[in-house]
């Protein structure tokens, strides 16, 4: 009897599970057949089982596991894919997993904290009129043309990102992400005949960042995740260009100057670390430096936080408050504080939060 690719694929991650059970003790027992299931289901990509190995993939998958996510691809929660890490030409691949949430997953995550995440497509149409698709009257649906590649790359501006609470604490917010903004972050695109589907779950997760959200309802996860895919692949890249006596320098990534800034414009995925040791930081979507040729000395995290904190509104006074009560964290404690610094969106949320909140004077 020949076995189908799936079968055969399943086959063979279910031997290596049994081989190496070490590998995922770290999840609770009665969690742990669930596991195996729900990994055994990825057997579904070919694609993703022949080009990573499977000592890679259980312990990336298990890490997503416990970050509460199911890695079943049917739940749509998440997906596993392969990810190319070839730094150099013509030298060997290095296929890691990478994970993505998907839109579904992300209105998943803001129903969890209860919200509802709706996003419409925008356009422009011939006569001038930019309408949201939440807002378009019938006589603009039947002029839309969206798997034409050519008239969605002339009409399309973007998505209008709506978030509802649920519970009624917060009024509805939207956010407008632009078209632009996705073409620069979505890296390549399997079908020009849906791009507004590829996009999507960009989208949703850029205006998600943005949201105002009370600190008891935030969800951490999707900031979890990008952590997981950058040091997964910065651990590997970096091995892999010390083997190949290379190293990412000024003169080495494509930049460009912006409004006083040097940008990069070349792939910038997974190399965050070496990005800032060159100066670099992380600005919007884009990593930058000054172009002032005396760059400014070097300044501890504790100092830089404090410094960002009260250029965003808040006061000296209140700066051990929003890091201690707000962060979580010290400003001994260098690890978390990096952490927040990594992510501005969240931060700025968290600061927007903050500074909404009334103060209470004692007299």
């Amino acid at each position: 009897m020949n076995l189908t690719v799936i079968e055969t694929n399943k086959n063979t991650l279910s031997g290596y599970l049994n081989q190496h059970q070490n590998l995922f003790d770290i999840i609770k027992q009665e969690q742990q057949e669930e596991f195996k299931s729900n990994f055994l289901e990825l057997a579904s990509n070919d694609y993703l089982v022949s080009k990573v190995l499977p000592t890679e993939l259980v312990k990336f998958c298990v890490s997503v596991t416990l970050m509460g996510l199911n890695i079943n691809p049917a739940y749509k929660e998440v997906y596993i894919v392969p990810y190319n890490t070839e730094v150099r030409k013509n030298a060997p691949k290095i296929m890691l997993p990478q994970a993505i949430i998907p839109l579904n997953g992300i209105q998943e995550r803001a129903n969890k904290n209860g919200f509802f995440l709706h996003i419409y497509e925008v356009y422009k149409f011939d006569d001038g009129k930019i309408i949201s698709e939440k807002e378009m009257s019938r006589e603009y649906q039947i002029q839309l043309d969206t798997t034409n590649s050519n008239w969605f790359n002339k009409h399309f501006v973007g998505f209008d990102v709506v978030l509802t609470d649920l519970r009624k604490q917060i009024p509805e917010q939207i956010k407008f992400v632009d078209a632009k903004y996705l073409k620069e972050v979505t890296m390549t695109i399997k079908s020009q005949s849906y791009k507004a589907q590829t996009y999507r779950h960009k989208a949703a997760r850029r205006a998600f960042g943005d949201f105002n959200i009370p600190r008891d309802r935030k969800d951490n996860v999707l900031v979890e995740l990008e952590h997981l895919n950058d040091t997964t692949l910065e651990a590997k890249n970096i091995g892999k260009l010390n083997h190949n006596t290379t190293t990412i320098t000024q003169e080495t990534i494509a930049t460009a100057i912006e409004d006083g800034y040097i940008v990069v414009t070349s792939d910038t995925y997974g190399k965050s670390e070496e990005l800032k040791s060159l100066g670099y930081s992380l600005i919007g979507s884009k990593w930058k430096k000054l172009v002032d040729k005396q760059q400014p000395k070097s300044i501890s995290p504790a100092k830089e936080l404090s410094l960002y904190l009260m250029k965003k509104g808040i006061k000296k006074e209140d700066l051990g408050r929003f890091v201690k009560d707000v962060l979580g964290t010290s400003s001994s404690d260098i690890e978390g504080i990096k952490k927040a610094l990594a992510n501005k969106n969240t931060l700025d949320s968290m600061v927007e939060t903050f500074l909404s909140e009334p103060t209470i004077e004692i007299v």
